[in-house]
C-alpha cells in the first residue's frame, strides 16, 4: 500500500475498484476491503496439488531407479 506496510491476504474478490480479501488468522478470518488506488504492487503465490505430486512421485521413482542400479552394481552383475 502507499504508506509501504506489506500484507498477506487471501483473495475473495475485485468488485469496481476494491479488492475484497481476508486477512488469516489462527482460527480467525477477517474480512476487508482496499481500494485498488492504494496498492503499488501485488504478489501471487498459489499451491498447485497436481504438480506437487507429480514432482514427489518423480522423485521417488527416480529415487528408486538410483538405489537400484548402486544395488545393480555393488552385486557385480
Amino acid at each position: 500500500m502507499e504508506n509501504e506496510v506489506t500484507t498477506e491476504l487471501i483473495f475473495k474478490s475485485i468488485s469496481r475498484d476494491t479488492l475484497n480479501a481476508t486477512f488469516q488468522k489462527p482460527k480467525t478470518e477477517i474480512a476487508t476491503k482496499v481500494p485498488l488506488g492504494r496498492i503499488q504492487e501485488i504478489k501471487v503465490e498459489r499451491f498447485d496439488l497436481v504438480f506437487t505430486l507429480a514432482v514427489n512421485v518423480a522423485l521417488a521413482i527416480a529415487t528408486y531407479f538410483f538405489i537400484s542400479s548402486m544395488v545393480w552394481d555393488a552385486s557385480g552383475v
